[in-house]
This record gives C-alpha cells, sequence and structure tokens, in this order.
C-alpha cells in the first residue's frame, strides 16, 4: 500500500446530494484504491489520480440518496469516519476481502476495473540495484529477499510462489515488510538484495523523488492477480445493485470517464458463475450457463411467424448468434469462402453495428465457415473461426484487442472437421482446445490474451466445454479425441477419464452437467450417465446407459429429470432419475439430423435441422406437439445447424441465408 502517501490524506472527499432523496441512511462508499488520487499524489502526469467522484454523484442519482465517499487505506482505518459501516468498497480485491472478513462485513463483487493497458491484474516485480550483478531470479536465491504484506497478493504469496518455481526444491529465505514502499527502500538503502513491489510503483516512487531514477532494475515479474474491484455489501438491495451495476457501465461508455478512471475500458462486470447480466441476454452456447435452460417458455407458438426483423447472411448455417447488452452477433463467411466474418447488430431494430474479418481460406467437409458459437463477457467478444483463428474484440464497435491462433501460438493440431467449441469463461480465464500433444487444453487470460497454464494431451474434440462444482472444486468437463475427461481450473492438471469405451467416437454434442453427474450422448456409444469422481479418482465408468440414443451431433437437454435428444428420425425422452430407460420415443423426419434444444420447467422448445420449430410439454408421457412452425418456409434453403439464441421473447434463428428475429408470445 501507498502509505508513505497517503497518510496525510486520508479524507472524505465529499458527501454527494442526490437530486432526488428517498427516505432511508446514507450509502457509504469506501475507496481504497492505491491509484486514487487521494491515497496517491500528482507526480506523475495521468497516472495515481483516479477520479472516483462522478461514480459518487451517479450513484447518488441513481439511488436516491446521499453517498458518503470516503479514501482510506482499509476499512479499519475507515471506521471512525463511516462508523464500522460499508456499502460499496472499491479497492484491491485480496484487500477488501480481508479487511471484509475482519470487519464481519459481507460483501459481493459486482465489477473490476481495468487498467490503461485493458488489464483488471497487477503483477509483482523482483527489483533489485541497478549495479546489482543478477540478471534472472536465479541470480538471488540464497541471498536478502524482502516481500510485502500478505494482503498484497502480488508481492507475497504469489511472489514466494515465483521464486520456488525457479528453486530447483530449495527452501527460500525472507523477510516480509509490513508495506511494499518499506521493502523498495530496504533494497534502494542496501539493507536488501530483492524485493517484490507491485508494478505500480516504480513510477509513483521515482515521480514523487522517494527513489531516485532507475536506482532500481527489474529482473523478473510474477504472474497477474486481481487488482481494483468493485463490491456491495449485503446492505445494498438486489434493485440497487443492478443500478449500480447500470452506473458503472453508463461510466464505461465515456471516454472522458475512463480517462478520469485511468482506465482502457472502464469497469468490467463481475456475474456468479452461470448468471447472466439481464433475462435478455443470451451470451454463449446455449445460453449463460451452457445447459439450455430459460426461466420460461411461451404456452404457445404464433399461429403465423412472427418477424421483428431480418438481416441477410452468406456463409453455411453453423455457428449461432449470441446476445448481450442489446447487441446481436454471429459468425459468418464472404461470399468466395476467402474470409471469416462476423457481423453484429442492434437487437431491437436488426441494424448492422459491425463487422469484423479475418483472411481464412481453405477447404474443409461442410463449408469453411466458423463453427463455434462466439462468447461474449462483458464488453468483449470471443470469436473462433474453423481454422483456430481466435480473437478478442469489443462489443461496443468490433475493435480487435488481442487474437492468437490454435495452431502457429499454442502449438495446436487442425482436427478433421475444424476447430468448433466455443471458449468456455471461468473468471479471468478463457479455456480453449487446441488439441496439441502439448497444448490439449490451454488457459488464456480472457483480457490480455496471455498463457496462464497449458496441458498436455490429446487431439481436440468438437464438443464445447462445461463448468462443474464450485469453489476449489471447480473443474473443466469435456471431450478430448479419445473420450470424457475433467480438468482442474486453477493448473489444468488432468483429474480423471471416463474408461475407455469399445467404439471410438467423433465426440460433438456436449457434456450435461446434472447435479453431482455428468450426461453425454455419442454416436457410436449412445447415452451414458457418470458419477463425478472425488478427488484421487482417476477412472470412471457409467452408471447408467441407454444406447438407442446415439446421435451424430445432437446435444441433450435436462429439464426436472426428463432427457431430451434426437437421433437418426427419432426423438427420445428418458427419465434420468430412472437409468435413462425411456419414458416416450417418436419417429419422424424432421428428427432425422442435428437438432437444437431449449428448455423451461414445463416447456421444451426444439430447432431441428430441417427448419422445423416445435414446442413440447416437458412432463407429458407420451409425444405431444403444442405448437409447429416453419419461420423459413418459401425461403432460399432453409436447413440449419445452428444453435438459436432466445432473448426475453424474441427468438434468434439463422437459416441457409438469413438471420431473422422472431417474437414469441408472453
Amino acid at each position: 500500500m501507498l502509505l508513505w502517501l497517503s497518510v496525510a490524506s486520508r479524507c472524505v472527499a465529499q458527501t454527494t446530494e442526490p437530486t432526488h432523496k428517498v427516505p432511508g441512511q446514507d450509502i457509504i462508499l469506501v475507496v481504497m484504491d492505491p491509484l486514487s488520487l487521494p491515497l496517491s499524489c500528482l507526480c506523475v502526469p495521468g497516472f495515481g489520480q483516479r477520479n472516483y467522484q462522478p461514480l459518487a454523484d451517479r450513484v447518488a442519482a441513481a439511488l436516491g440518496r446521499r453517498v458518503n465517499l470516503v479514501f482510506d487505506d482499509g476499512l479499519a482505518l475507515a471506521a471512525p469516519r463511516t462508523g464500522g459501516r460499508a456499502d460499496i468498497i472499491i479497492g484491491k480485491e485480496a484487500v477488501v476481502e480481508l479487511d471484509a472478513r475482519t470487519a464481519k462485513i459481507s460483501v459481493r463483487k459486482i465489477a473490476k476495473l481495468s487498467g490503461l493497458d485493458g488489464s483488471t491484474g497487477t503483477r509483482g516485480l523482483f527489483v533489485v540495484r541497478r549495479d546489482d550483478p543478477a540478471k534472472s531470479l536465479a541470480g538471488v536465491l540464497g541471498r536478502r529477499i524482502v516481500i510485502g504484506p500478505d494482503e498484497d497478493r502480488e508481492t507475497s504469496e504469489v511472489a514466494l510462489a515465483t521464486l520456488r518455481a525457479v528453486s530447483g526444491g530449495k527452501k527460500i529465505t525472507y523477510r516480509q515488510e509490513s508495506s511494499i514502499d518499506n521493502a523498495a527502500f530496504a533494497v534502494a538503502d542496501g539493507e536488501a538484495d530483492v524485493a517484490i513491489i507491485s508494478d505500480y510503483m516504480p513510477a509513483l516512487m521515482e515521480g514523487c523523488g522517494k527513489i531516485d531514477k532507475g536506482s532500481l532494475r527489474v529482473i523478473g515479474k510474477t504472474e497477474p492477480v486481481p487488482f481494483i474491484a468493485v463490491y456491495v455489501s449485503d446492505g445494498i438491495t438486489a434493485e440497487q445493485e443492478k443500478a449500480i451495476r447500470s452506473v458503472l457501465a453508463d461510466l464505461s461508455t465515456s471516454p472522458k470517464r475512463r480517462a478520469e478512471l485511468e482506465s482502457k475500458v472502464g469497469f468490467i462486470q463481475v456475474w456468479p458463475q452461470g448468471q447472466s447480466a439481464s433475462p435478455s441476454d443470451w451470451p454463449d452456447f446455449r445460453g449463460p450457463r451452457r445447459d439450455g435452460l430459460v426461466a420460461e417458455l411461451p404456452e404457445t407458438l404464433p399461429a403465423k411467424p412472427k418477424i421483428l426483423w431480418r438481416q441477410g447472411l452468406t456463409g453455411a448455417a453453423i455457428g449461432g448468434p449470441v446476445v448481450s447488452q442489446g447487441v446481436l452477433v454471429i459468425p459468418d463467411k464472404t461470399v468466395d469462402g476467402s474470409h471469416d466474418l462476423w457481423r453484429a447488430f442492434d437487437v431491437q431494430s436488426g441494424k448492422s453495428l459491425w463487422e469484423f474479418r479475418h483472411p481464412a481460406a481453405g477447404g474443409l467437409d461442410y463449408s469453411n465457415s466458423p463453427r463455434a458459437t462466439p462468447v461474449i463477457q462483458d464488453n468483449r467478444v470471443y470469436l473462433l473461426g474453423a481454422f483456430g483463428n481466435l480473437h478478442c474484440v469489443g462489443l461496443a464497435d468490433g475493435r480487435l484487442i488481442w487474437q492468437k491462433s490454435y495452431v502457429t501460438d499454442l502449438d495446436g493440431a487442425l482436427p478433421t472437421w475444424g476447430f468448433c467449441a466455443a471458449p468456455l469463461v471461468v473468471g479471468e480465464k478463457l479455456i480453449v482446445n487446441p488439441g496439441g500433444e502439448k497444448a490439449s487444453i490451454v488457459a488464456l487470460n480472457r483480457i490480455s490474451g496471455e498463457v496462464i497454464w497449458s496441458t498436455p494431451g490429446h487431439g481436440a474434440a468438437y464438443a464445447a466445454y462445461v463448468l462443474s462444482g464450485s469453489g476449489r472444486r471447480r473443474q473443466v468437463v469435456g471431450f478430448d479425441v479419445l473420450g470424457l475427461a475433467g480438468w482442474d481450473v486453477q493448473t489444468g492438471k488432468r483429474l480423471w477419464e471416463a474408461r475407455r469405451l469399445p467404439s471410438q467416437d467423433f465426440n460433438v454434442g456436449t457434456p450435461v452437467i446434472v447435479g453431482q453427474t455428468v450426461i453425454v450422448a455419442t454416436e457410436n456409444n449412445g447415452a451414458l450417465r457418470y458419477r463425478l469422481p472425488p478427488p484421487g479418482v482417476r477412472e470412471i465408468e457409467p452408471v447408467a446407459s441407454h444406447f438407442e440414443l446415439a446421435p451424430d451431433s445432437s446435444t441433450p437437454l435436462v429439464v426436472k429429470n426428463r432427457l431430451f435428444c434426437n437421433a437418426y428420425g427419432e426423438l427420445f425422452c428418458l427419465d434420468v432419475a430412472n437409468g435413462l430407460e425411456a419414458v416416450w420415443v417418436a419417429e419422424h423426419d424432421m428428427f432425422a439430423d442435428h437438432c437444437n434444444f431449449i428448455g423451461s420447467d414445463d416447456r421444451v422448445l426444439i430447432w431441428t435441422m430441417s427448419g422445423d420449430l416445435l414446442l413440447l410439454p416437458a412432463d407429458c408421457d407420451r409425444y405431444q406437439v403444442i405448437s409447429h412452425l416453419r419461420p423459413f418456409a418459401g425461403s432460399a434453403g432453409d436447413e440449419s445447424l445452428a444453435p438459436p439464441a432466445l432473448a426475453g421473447n424474441v427468438l434468434f434463428l439463422r437459416g441457409q441465408r438469413e438471420l431473422v428475429a422472431l417474437q414469441l408470445d408472453h
């Protein structure tokens, strides 16, 4: 912490009056950001001078309450002026969470603040004196090392892990300082040989004359750790949280406010795992939780399609649309097949917003169009082409932020039918499957694109990954070319795999997590249910099966212990709670090929490859159709492999040459 800069400037910057005040106590906003102006200094132009007053003003107006804006290095230090309360807290994640636990304040994280480079992390820097002979971390092992306080993880816990990784098992000896700046002073004054300080510190210390310019030299860096985040306490209601989130989003769209916050993209919203930002969002493959489930479906479909708008497309109907913050993004291909093309449209009007193109010529079966559904997280969109070209672009404007090639950058191997799996977002990680011998599954930092971990293994399958568990038990579940497996989210370690089955599969349908089990359905081995294993168990076997349900590429849907899926002209309804026994099976040509499924507690919506849209009851003991539509009937080509997106009461469907917004009845 910048104690040497901030002790004299602890303050309540201002009490902000709302335009329309409503009854209730004031909102207390505590800022513990070391780069905020009252906690930093004016020494470096444009750095360490973050202005949080506009945020306080906007929150006061949005909530109709006075906002007391308090700056301090910790909640305990601020307590004399806050009465021990804190409704909104902005600061280093580890510091806020430690202080909140100590003060017994329950908090939840709602956003992160990006820095000038667009990232939301900070690193620890290993610094030595300018004339020190050490050229790398190996050169300081066994010498006098000082680290920072526990709450500044990049200078303590993560720094020590970095040293241990290069120590060859040797014991690391060090001493710990009470503040980061004291660690820097120890090296500058010759009392220590190496210190670990936060990456934002050198510019401020040199700018304010605390150390001589160039007196310290960086010889190593840690992995990034989370930096500044926004938290709300339990005293903030769900409605108030929604209003605060709206304020953060509005501030992030203003170049002026971003500049005042020294932020490239502003606040990046954080949501509980699997929760969408809005009921009108469909930001991922099969929806926000990758399970195809929504809160409700209509009782019937309209007698005739109610088309709100339509837009022409030029590529094959494979990759599906996603929707977030009023923007729809869909993969496409240029007419000549030379470039991958992603299009963005305004959800309400269908107006074209932006296009993103990337050269991607070459031949593949089923066209060379992108197969993977895009993924939207916060203000970013992750786009994947069939040849493994991965792009991160801005949701608002399609501006390229970073890009990687699965093959050339991540040592991947192109599968026979191209890369198909939508990347999986887990916190700050973007988990992808290049399928290389040395990089079968890889976690990227989704903000910067840097590799976090890379796990060797087998070739890539075609199914998307899903997330299972919570906390330290979280794991990625999915297929590689040899079969089903699970990987640790934090390290990428392969935890377990399913026993090799008699017949090899293409592994196209995505696994479905049901409680502590996972269900898969594949062409050669049928539908299988596995129990997720406890720690230490390396191989699992099926606990239930239904071999007749053997889809070529469809992913099952599970609604209240009923499983729905199709295979080769039959639609199956299986009882999950009763060993995957058939409840009913219906035959029809509509179910001959690929189908996509969306479900609520009482309805199932089916979009078939033949262009048929069906609504069924979820709990019926026989095949029964409530409604049947053909939205593209009469148009040029109605076949579609593309999964739909349901945002509010609008269903977005892709035909061979057209995208339509179909309004459903409430």
